[in-house]
């Protein structure tokens, strides 16, 4: 990745929520883009609807109103509460949403249905019928995952920070072969459910759903492993940082939004190479 510092997030203390935050604008976007929603208050909040609008609300606290046309999804902590219809609100208008616990880690994600299927979805789904989808399904990850680490080398030599044989293959030896049941950025747990949220917004968005059911039973899920694609390259762009990783929430709000626009290109490019990769393998078994 190579992206340049954006502006940082609005942190709204005087609001319903202190630590709800929406970003600043920037000027080289559109004024009513909507951008991501980060509802992280360590107090108990509710989320309402108003109108066009989240109204959050906390006692003794102004209650703060971010108009849904400018959310694009939400990420909330264990402390916020929801009303049924401000869920229905957000479902309705295709913002994803994903929850933490108490410790801050995701633990799930509410996410919108998809209501015009693509014809990535109709391959996927022809794609699941075959015995020996799950091979093929690994090593398009195992691939995806190692272009994510030759692009990560290629950009440190572009810049003048070369990457030495030893290093190299111990990247691609973590990174890429070695199987890990946790997601790559557990350095701090908003990493996840941000990437989750953006992860769950790009699928719908493809018109394919985040869950599928294979011949065998199986499910392939396909928003958290492009999810885990997404933390990969975030992970290997913060390379070196050390601890910056264990940061506040406000400091990896900064973060993501600093690399928001290129992990939003590769979401769309990662979908792209599995429409590409899905249609050549039915070509050759028919």
């Amino acid at each position: 990745m190579n992206a340049e510092p954006r502006p940082h997030s609005r942190t709204d203390d005087a609001g319903g929520c202190p630590a709800a935050s929406t970003p600043n604008h920037d000027v080289r976007r559109g004024v009513s883009e909507a951008r991501p929603l980060y509802l992280m208050s360590p107090r108990r909040c509710v989320v309402d609807i108003d109108g066009p609008a989240l109204a959050v609300s906390r006692e003794r606290r102004a209650i703060v109103r971010y108009p849904l046309a400018r959310v694009s999804r939400i990420v909330c902590a264990a402390s916020i509460e929801w009303r049924a219809r401000a869920v229905r609100s957000c479902l309705e208008r295709a913002i994803p949403i994903v929850i933490l616990n108490a410790a801050g880690a995701p633990v799930g994600y509410v996410q919108p249905t998809v209501p015009v299927r693509s014809s990535l979805d109709r391959l996927l789904t022809e794609f699941l019928e075959r015995t020996d989808w799950r091979e093929q399904y690994d090593n398009w990850l195992r691939a995806e995952r190692m272009r994510a680490v030759q692009s990560w080398i290629s950009h440190r030599s572009a810049a003048g920070r070369p990457v030495d044989a030893p290093a190299r293959r111990e990247v691609i030896r973590r990174f890429v072969y070695e199987q890990r049941k946790q997601p790559a950025s557990t350095r701090n747990s908003l990493y996840s459910a941000a990437l989750m949220a953006l992860s769950s917004a790009y699928v719908r968005k493809a018109g394919v759903a985040a869950i599928y059911t294979a011949i065998d039973g199986t499910e392939l899920s396909l928003a958290v492993d492009v999810c885990r694609l997404l933390e990969l390259a975030l992970e290997l762009e913060l390379q070196g940082l050390g601890s910056q990783l264990d940061t506040t929430a406000r400091e990896a709000i900064y973060i993501l939004e600093t690399y928001s626009e290129d992990l939003e290109r590769r979401c769309a490019h990662i979908l792209g190479r599995l429409f590409r990769r899905a249609q050549e393998l039915l070509r050759e078994w028919h």
